[in-house]
């Protein structure tokens, strides 16, 4: 009697009311619609790099701040392996570098890339 009364349960769940069909929403004017022109500012800070500062204040030594700008995750490895880059220098360089200039580490996966090698 119970397995019935959940597979009916279950059943009703599944299943849209009748009430909840609705009709398709109107279409928008094209003329309604304004583009915005696109961003040609490349030193825009947006909210990655921002979070990059912020996590690079906190924990300069383990590069999650590389990572969050889109390298590789093996440049955590290498920040650890390197006593924290190189005693500190990196992250010194990459926090000059992201207030800078975000746009040099977007994507960039070398491990040097404080020092300009792409």
């Amino acid at each position: 009697m119970f397995k019935y009364l959940v597979f009916i349960l279950l059943l009703a769940s599944t299943t849209a009311p009748a009430f909840a069909i609705q009709a398709p929403l109107p279409a928008i004017p094209e003329d309604w619609v304004v583009a915005s022109p696109p961003d040609t500012n490349p030193k825009k800070h947006d909210i990655t790099s921002i979070l990059a500062l912020v996590v690079l204040f906190l924990l300069p030594y383990l590069g999650i701040h590389r990572v969050l700008m889109g390298g590789s995750y093996w440049l955590i490895v290498g920040y650890i392996v390197s006593l924290g880059g190189f005693f500190g220098l990196l992250p010194l360089m990459d926090f000059f570098r992201i207030l800078l200039e975000p746009e040099h580490y977007r994507g960039n996966s070398k491990f040097l890339a404080a020092f300009g090698f792409m």
